[in-house]
């Protein structure tokens, strides 16, 4: 059975799972931003790529983060990937700062320049 979403039923779940990683999952920014990129053309293909993440949220939902007392330690990476799967023109930046290994704020985001 193929399900096929309207416009305004794909933008509301993206928006769903921007809330899931704004909050609390750093681990699905680079795909729920490669959606996002598609809330105007939606097809089958982008539907099983959401199906896909929901699986993944639901089955990791119990991991957590664990936080050691000492040493504390403020890390914090950068990326920029020249090559994006849907738009050569553009780069897809990020960062990610986490204190004694915990995500503390991260950011992913296709340059505009």
């Amino acid at each position: 059975m193929q399900t096929v979403l309207t416009k305004s039923e794909y933008a509301s779940i993206i928006w769903s799972l921007r809330y899931a990683l704004d909050c609390t999952r750093s681990d699905i920014a680079y795909v729920v931003g490669l959606l996002c990129r598609l809330t105007s053309r939606p097809s089958l293909k982008h539907w099983n790529a959401i199906k896909r993440v929901m699986r993944y949220l639901k089955k990791t939902q119990k991991l957590g983060l664990h936080y050691q007392k000492f040493p504390v330690v403020l890390e914090g990476y950068i990326d920029v990937g020249w090559n994006s799967l849907l738009d050569y023109s553009k780069a897809t930046s990020g960062y990610i700062f986490n204190i004694v290994g915990g995500d503390v704020v991260w950011k992913s985001k296709k340059q505009t320049i």
